[in-house]
């Protein structure tokens, strides 16, 4: 009942979203991330992971030098839950 995907992102890269039904785990693979959340910043290395409860509008930026690999795994496993801010 829940959806993983492995992403890669650029230096730089920033992506802000909501999802309406969707708690959302992220795991940071390589790299360096900002987590933006519920007016809170979390700093992401290697191996951190942070936890966006559904609903909450939230950022992910690479602040590191080169690219970010990070796992986002999410509940329930529904399909165009993703609000693009």
């Amino acid at each position: 009942n829940l959806r993983a995907n492995v992403w890669t992102v650029n230096e730089g890269a920033q992506l802000r979203h909501t999802h309406r039904e969707q708690e959302e785990l992220y795991l940071v693979l390589e790299g360096t991330a900002q987590i933006e959340a519920g007016g809170k910043l979390y700093k992401l290395g290697e191996r951190d992971t942070v936890v966006v409860p559904a609903g909450m509008a939230h950022q992910l930026s690479n602040i590191g030098v080169g690219p970010l690999t990070y796992l986002a795994v999410a509940a329930p496993a529904v399909s165009n839950d993703m609000i693009c801010d």
